[in-house]
């Protein structure tokens, strides 16, 4: 793919660098990442433009397309709150305040006061034959989704055994061979994203 047809903050040519999947991946990642760190500081100002000089409709248009295109969000989203909350943390900020303090103002901005109440408690997930094991007794409680994500991609965990404790629960059946296939795909991944679980009854608590 051409270096200089546009799809975001990176080129297609950079897509492939970052995943593994161009032939010059390795020497050609530390020339990407030189170029990012010039550009993301100035795309985070043109999202603060965005946010201050557009209106809610056009606010709307520009992050979906529009009705047309109606692209979703949601995911990328996701993802993007998950590396600026990381960042901040790396960088010493306080991410709960920042996350507190933006909506606030998207609420201010639409003339309403918002308590904004967000706990964050961190703690170890459960090794994972211990989740493995509470999947298998049907003790959901003790296994939170991020958890089951992790075990998805964990290639230290085996398909086979995270497979049949997922039998247990009712809907559609994840075979090992997906798990497999999925691991594969995200080799490149440093970190895990979200996997590919349907149907699955579970609570949304911490371990």
């Amino acid at each position: 793919m051409s270096d200089n047809h546009p799809s975001g903050l990176l080129t297609d040519n950079e897509r492939e660098i970052l995943t593994g999947e161009h032939p010059d991946a390795d020497t050609q990642r530390e020339r990407v990442l030189e170029a990012v760190s010039t550009r993301l500081p100035d795309t985070l100002v043109d999202l603060m433009y965005l946010y201050l000089y557009l209106d809610d409709d056009e606010l709307e248009a520009v992050m979906t397309g529009g009705e047309e295109a109606k692209r979703s969000i949601r995911a990328p989203a996701q993802y993007a709150h998950a590396a600026l909350y990381t960042t901040l943390q790396l960088t010493g900020d306080d991410p709960k305040h920042r996350l507190v303090s933006a909506i606030k103002q998207a609420e201010s901005a639409h003339q309403r006061h918002a308590q904004v109440n967000l706990s964050i408690t961190t703690e170890p997930f459960l090794p994972p034959e211990d989740r493995l094991a509470a999947l298998k007794r049907g003790d959901s409680d003790r296994v939170s989704i991020e958890a089951l994500e992790h075990l998805f991609f964990d290639d230290t965990t085996s398909a086979d055994a995270f497979a049949d404790a997922l039998s247990v629960f009712d809907g559609e059946e994840v075979s090992p061979e997906t798990i497999r296939a999925e691991r594969e795909g995200a080799a490149e991944l440093a970190r895990p994203p979200v996997a590919v679980l349907t149907d699955i009854e579970i609570t949304e608590d911490e371990d």
